[in-house]
């Protein structure tokens, strides 16, 4: 379901991004291959992450 998601939102120009996934889910995301195509998911990924790297700043730091 997540990479069919994935596939439609990224033709939409949308990028799909996972923050604070638990271990048990992470290692079946990674065994259907969905870190490659949508990018590293580890634990420590928050989602103020993702909008500091959306927004163009290094991650974890402030502008």
């Amino acid at each position: 379901m997540l990479a069919q998601l994935h596939g439609d939102l990224k033709a939409a120009g949308i990028r799909l991004r996972l923050v604070a996934a638990h271990a048990a889910v992470r290692d079946i995301l990674r065994a259907e291959g969905l870190e490659e195509s949508i990018g590293y998911f580890g634990r420590r990924i928050t989602t103020a992450d993702v909008i500091d790297e959306f927004q163009g700043h290094p991650a974890g730091g402030a502008a």
